[in-house]
């Protein structure tokens, strides 16, 4: 009798202990489930296919391009040094381009490119601008490019009355041009993917990594809390002033990816929080590398990301809550996988080039005549930055919450010590 009745304890035991811990393991996925990836992927347009459903002429006569200003002070423009079939060997959508570095064209090119960065190098003012504006055609477009941020090169000049396009990181240029891009994966690429049951967690054995070389700012002082409750490596010339240092990384090295490849998640913090502004911090290092990216700094969308492929800091109430929920995904793979689901539908691209997206512009039938007569009401701070100011000041706001918290724990342990 006392066996059975031993043997029944030993049942109900098993069967209370096995409900607790389902119970628990409900408790946690329901608290983290609001922040699970659940995306329609068929319903996403990529950037690659509303570049494609453009309309173009039909009968298209070549247009000529001429790079005029320098390239980050290279008189080659990066990728363009041979100009001689480019369109045709990047295999451009349209091809009847002819690019050119000959100022003399100035009085022939359809379109007159001028990149922003240089505009403070040799004679590339507004002045020199205006000076050569009286020797374009009627028709001539004047397009202003650029991938950085007015934060860091804003125009302490007066360009008024001189471009016809834009074409910057910002949704809002008459063309977008991105750093990087996505594009959805073709019958080739489905042939080598991986199993659908694979874990992209099994092969990493580190946590969090940051790879930082401007120091200061709200994302340092943020990862300095954020280190209170998830362990973060950071390497770069920042590493320093972390708790955990993990040297130097150098950019585009192999043995640098190799170090990244074995972390589950990347602090993708921008250093501007500008409209759109998403660099390889987020698609090379996070998603090309197969790290999680955690980001911070732009307003993220279908077009400038892939959605459900990273965690955002701003749907955060809190800098402890973005760290025990980085600590919950760490120990579920399963919950960790789900924001990989994007790779069964899009690959990583550089993005469509630039010269291919300009030439593709000039032979669209829905091209209207425009002149920024305020050239400033487009490229500014105060139109492209500050309205993510708030972004900015609630995370302020979580750091400084962080370290009074912080403090109190710090104080109650030496009370109790004492």
């Amino acid at each position: 009798m006392k066996r059975i009745y031993r043997r029944m304890l030993y049942f109900v035991v098993v069967v209370v202990l096995i409900l607790v811990v389902w119970h628990q393991g409900s408790f946690k996925n329901d608290k983290y489930k609001k922040y699970y990836p659940n995306i329609n992927f068929s319903s996403i347009i990529t950037p690659h296919e509303l570049f494609e459903t453009s309309i173009v002429e039909s009968k298209r006569e070549s247009k000529v391009i001429l790079l005029f200003t320098t390239h980050f002070y290279s008189k080659v423009w990066k990728g363009l040094d041979v100009l001689n079939g480019y369109t045709q060997r990047q295999k451009c959508k349209v091809k009847e381009c002819v690019i050119t570095y000959d100022k003399n064209a100035i009085k022939k090119a359809d379109l007159v490119v001028f990149h922003g960065v240089d505009f403070t190098y040799k004679n590339f003012t507004s002045k020199h601008f205006q000076a050569i504006s009286k020797l374009r055609p009627v028709n001539q477009r004047w397009v202003f490019w650029m991938h950085e941020t007015p934060l860091y090169y804003p125009l302490l000049d007066d360009y008024d009355n001189l471009f016809n396009w834009t074409m910057t990181f910002s949704q809002h240029s008459d063309i977008y041009h991105p750093y990087f891009s996505y594009a959805r994966l073709t019958n080739a690429d489905r042939e080598n993917m991986p199993e659908n049951d694979f874990n992209y967690a099994s092969y990493k054995q580190k946590k969090v990594v940051w790879m930082v070389s401007h120091c200061g700012m709200t994302r340092a002082n943020y990862v300095a809390e954020l280190q209170k409750y998830t362990d973060i490596t950071v390497y770069g010339l920042c590493g320093a002033d972390f708790d955990k240092m993990g040297g130097i990384c150098s950019y585009n090295e192999k043995e640098c990816e190799l170090e990244l490849r074995q972390y589950k998640f990347y602090l993708s913090f921008e250093n501007s929080f500008c409209e759109d502004y998403v660099t390889e911090k987020y698609f090379k290092y996070g998603l090309q590398y197969g790290l999680l990216p955690i980001v911070m700094g732009a307003k993220y969308d279908d077009m400038n990301s892939i959605s459900g492929s990273y965690i955002d800091v701003s749907k955060f109430s809190s800098i402890k809550e973005l760290g025990d929920y980085i600590n919950y995904l760490d120990s579920d793979d399963s919950a960790y996988n789900k924001y990989f689901e994007w790779k069964k539908h899009f690959k990583v691209t550089d993005g469509i080039d630039k010269i291919c997206m300009l030439c593709h512009a000039l032979h669209r039938k829905d091209q209207h005549e425009k002149t920024y007569k305020q050239f400033h009401s487009f490229w500014s701070v105060q139109n492209l930055c500050n309205p993510f100011e708030k972004v900015r000041n609630s995370l302020e706001q979580q750091i400084a919450l962080s370290k009074l918290e912080n403090k109190k724990i710090t104080k109650s342990k030496n009370i109790d010590k004492n």
